[in-house]
């Protein structure tokens, strides 16, 4: 049906402003995931690294 569909652009470049506003706003979400991803990580490694300097300074103190 072309009635039902009347209202849908036929074109990309029929929304030209809808989607120049949408996208950075997309890309900036993507961005600010991204980053929350790399702090989590980080925090991830130091916790695991944390672990680990505390199982060698429990096997360093108990040969002691």
């Amino acid at each position: 049906f072309e009635g039902n569909n009347a209202h849908l652009p036929t074109a990309q470049n029929e929304w030209p402003e809808k989607s120049q506003k949408i996208e950075p706003l997309i890309l900036s979400e993507l961005h600010n995931a991204a980053l929350r991803c790399e702090r989590r990580l980080a925090i991830l490694e130091r916790s695991e690294n944390a672990k680990r300097c505390e199982s060698l300074l429990n096997a360093l103190l108990g040969i002691f």
